[in-house]
Order: structure tokens, then C-alpha cells, then sequence
């Protein structure tokens, strides 16, 4: 399918002063939902911060009850544009099931295809409009492999909108023609990413000592990670992680334009 205007939504958000960025979304994992963060997602969508639900399902970890699932979407559907599947990670054939009986229960929810589930799944989403490309922050594989599996679910799905969920990597967010993406690994830059110069959209990083073109990492691009009383401000950081993330995605809107 030809590429659409690209929106990130960033979960892991910590700092309400995150909500006050022009253009930042979020997405909400459901796995680790607390009252902490129900309370930031309530903030932020009566601010009109676009939220989106994802099921945040892990290997080894439970994906939880259906009727629990069921009872949270009842309180706190209003609150998302999107709410995903109640997948489970490792079981296509349940998360199959799980989105059925979801959808007979008469709730809308978008289907994820993961990491290591058989083909015979993904093609039986070929009428949705959009669907869920998952499991990839679980992936141990090289970063070749994938790019391959990524390019594999878009042929297979040419006329569905594809949301990436984990989707942290530079090369795989910019080459493909996503409609969404969400992505955890951002608030981890703000910690430790300190840019020391930027050049032609490269970031040299004082901890790594290489350079990077990774918007992910290179996320505090608008200068270096700010420090109070010689400690990170980790709510500084954050807000300016999310301004440049959003820069990104502004630049990479202008170049899908025709």
C-alpha cells in the first residue's frame, strides 16, 4: 500500500509535562496498566492527546483475563482511538479467539499479528482495515531477519493499514510505509543520550562514541540531555525527547507528500 501520513504514539510516558508537546501521542500498554499511569492517560485525552490502547503482551508473561479486558474497555474505551487485541504472545490460535469473542461482546479491536505466528494467521486478516505488526521488542533475531519478516507481512497485506507496535529501529520505522507506530524504547534515550553535535541529521553520542541516525536514539537532538544539581532532569529530557520525535515524524510526513 502506498505510505500515509505516519503517526507515533509513545508509550512509556512518565512526565505530565510530556502531554504539553505539540503533536506528541500516546499509547497505553495494557500489561502495565497501574493507577499511575490510568490517571496520565485520563490527563491526557481530556487535554486532546490522541491514545491508543496495546496489548503489551510479552513471552512468559499472562496476557490476563478476557473479562477483566472486557471490564476495563467498558470504563476506559472512551479514552483511546485504538484498543488492540487481547493477544497472547506465542498463541496465535488464542488470540484469535480472544478477538472474536471480544467482537461478539461488541467491542472494535484491531487484530496483531506477532513475531513467530504462522502465516495462515496473518492472511486471515486481509480484509481488515488495519492491522497490528507485533512482537518485535521480543525479537532476538538479527536485524536482516527483521526487515524480511516486516517486508513479508507488507506484501501479504498490500491494501490493509499496518501499525507497528516496538517498532524502535531507525531503518525498519523509515522504510516501510506504516500508518502508525508506537514505540517504548524513546524514554530510555532521555536517561543516558547525550548529543554532542548533530550534522546532516547524524547524531554523535558521547556514550557510544559513534553516530547515529536513529530518531529513537538520537532523541534528545535539540541539544544535550539537561542536568540539575549534576543529576539527569529526567522530565526536561523527556519533554525534549518527545519534541524531536515529533519533529521526526513531521519531516517524514513531508516526504511522503507527493
Amino acid at each position: 500500500m502506498e505510505a500515509s501520513h505516519l503517526k507515533l504514539f509513545l508509550s512509556g510516558v512518565e512526565h505530565e509535562d510530556t502531554l504539553g508537546v505539540r503533536g506528541v501521542r500516546l499509547a497505553f500498554e495494557y500489561q502495565d496498566r497501574s493507577a499511575e499511569s490510568l490517571a496520565l492517560m485520563k490527563k491526557a485525552a481530556e487535554a486532546g492527546v490522541e491514545v491508543i490502547l496495546i496489548s503489551g503482551a510479552k513471552y512468559g508473561r499472562p496476557s490476563g483475563d478476557l473479562d477483566e479486558f472486557c471490564e476495563f474497555l467498558e470504563e476506559y474505551s472512551p479514552l483511546f482511538t485504538l484498543v488492540s487485541n487481547l493477544t497472547v504472545a506465542g498463541d496465535a490460535e488464542e488470540s484469535s479467539a480472544n478477538l472474536l469473542r471480544l467482537r461478539e461482546r461488541g467491542f472494535v479491536v484491531v487484530p496483531e499479528f506477532r513475531v513467530g505466528d504462522r502465516l495462515p494467521y496473518l492472511l486471515a486478516m486481509s480484509t481488515e482495515p488495519l492491522v497490528i505488526l507485533g512482537g518485535l521488542s521480543d525479537h532476538s533475531g538479527s536485524k536482516k531477519d527483521e526487515r524480511r519478516w516486516l517486508a513479508a507481512c507488507f506484501r501479504a497485506l498490500p491494501g490493509v493499514a499496518l501499525h507497528g507496535s516496538g517498532v524502535s529501529r531507525g531503518k525498519p520505522m523509515s522504510r516501510f510505509p506504516w500508518a502508525s507506530l508506537d514505540s517504548g524504547d524513546w524514554i530510555g534515550a532521555t536517561g543516558w543520550q547525550k548529543v554532542l553535535r548533530s550534522k546532516n541529521r547524524k547524531f554523535v553520542t558521547a556514550t557510544k562514541k559513534r553516530v547515529v541516525s536513529d530518531p529513537i536514539l538520537a532523541s534528545a537532538v535539540l541539544g544535550r540531555t539537561p542536568y540539575q544539581n549534576g543529576r539527569v532532569d529526567k522530565t526536561a529530557a523527556a519533554v525534549r525527547s518527545a519534541e524531536s520525535l515529533v519533529e521526526w515524524v513531521e519531516e517524514m510526513n513531508r516526504r511522503r507528500s507527493p
